[in-house]
């Protein structure tokens, strides 16, 4: 579940999601919330895996369920004529029962992924921003902040900033940058690195803080948001938005309580009045109080 949140907040960022679908009960209910959650969290490209082919023997059960699968994936504006299918099984791979159906098909998995799929543009020209989303302390060196960088470079002595959660901001300076036990010159937008800060303490870094380049970001309470609330089938919410809800919201990998007003006319109700498709009411626009500092630039997404 952190993970999925992680994801409809931009803080896990996915380029290419795998769908995995038995290929002996075709797509389910959970098949089309998985598209739509791909939809909304900005996944440009699919992957689907067919799973437990080794218990399917006619091939006109793999086209009928591949053609109900692109139809389903035409329908969330994705492209499904060309999406690439793999047929195999993840338990024939796990025990090496049947080389084709399960090794060699995640090899050819693995091999799509590689060469098939085009690599996302990075905002390589923009100053550098990245959620902090673990800490550790480094006895005699520092702490260490883990993330993923959004956006821009960063090099070792590079001066940062530390901002959100906590009242005033702290300097840094970056003493080394790793990724996966590798030492790096610099990290990029895309790259999941740990950072180095010297002249910080433990208590000065914590999940959900904002490390970027010093002016770069500012520190908000209140802002504006556009909500669209997932349906019941989806599932969503059944009652509706009130004035003066408190939901706890999630984002940039920290949970928050927020009130939600409208600064113009005083009072929210998505509920579906007589007459009005329910469709209508699921989208809308708030004004949302945060309990704590949030350092964040416009446009990025929350979940509640």
């Amino acid at each position: 579940m952190d993970y999925v949140k992680n994801m409809i907040t931009g803080a896990a960022r996915m380029d290419t999601a795998i769908l995995v679908v038995s290929a002996a009960d075709g797509p389910m209910s959970q098949t089309r919330e998985h598209i739509l959650l791909c939809k909304q969290v900005g996944v440009k490209t699919i992957v689907v895996y067919l799973n437990k082919a080794d218990q399917v023997k006619d091939d006109e059960i793999f086209q009928l369920i591949e053609l109900e699968l692109k139809e389903m994936l035409d329908s969330y504006g994705f492209d499904g004529k060309n999406t690439f299918f793999v047929r195999g099984s993840a338990l024939c791979a796990l025990d090496g029962s049947n080389k084709e159906l399960g090794e060699n098909s995640i090899k050819n998995l693995l091999e799509v992924l590689d060469t098939k799929m085009p690599l996302p543009p990075r905002a390589l020209d923009k100053p550098f921003i990245m959620s902090i989303d673990h800490t550790l302390t480094v006895l005699g060196r520092g702490v260490v902040a883990t993330g993923t960088i959004e956006s821009g470079k960063v090099n070792i002595r590079d001066n940062v900033e530390i901002m959100g959660v906590q009242r005033a901001s702290k300097r840094a300076i970056v003493g080394s940058i790793e990724t996966f036990r590798k030492s790096l010159d610099h990290g990029e937008a895309g790259d999941n690195v740990g950072v180095l800060l010297r002249g910080v303490t433990k208590k000065d870094v914590c999940r959900g803080q904002t490390v970027a380049t010093p002016g770069t970001l500012k520190v908000y309470r209140n802002f504006e948001a556009k909500i669209y609330v997932l349906k019941p089938e989806e599932g969503g919410r059944k009652l509706p938005f009130k004035t003066k809800f408190r939901p706890q919201v999630f984002l940039i990998l920290i949970l928050i309580l927020v009130l939600c007003t409208n600064g113009r006319c005083g009072c929210i109700d998505n509920s579906s009045r007589e007459g009005e498709d329910s469709d209508a009411r699921r989208s809308f626009e708030c004004y949302m109080q945060a309990g704590q500092d949030i350092a964040d630039s416009c446009g990025n997404a929350l979940c509640i």
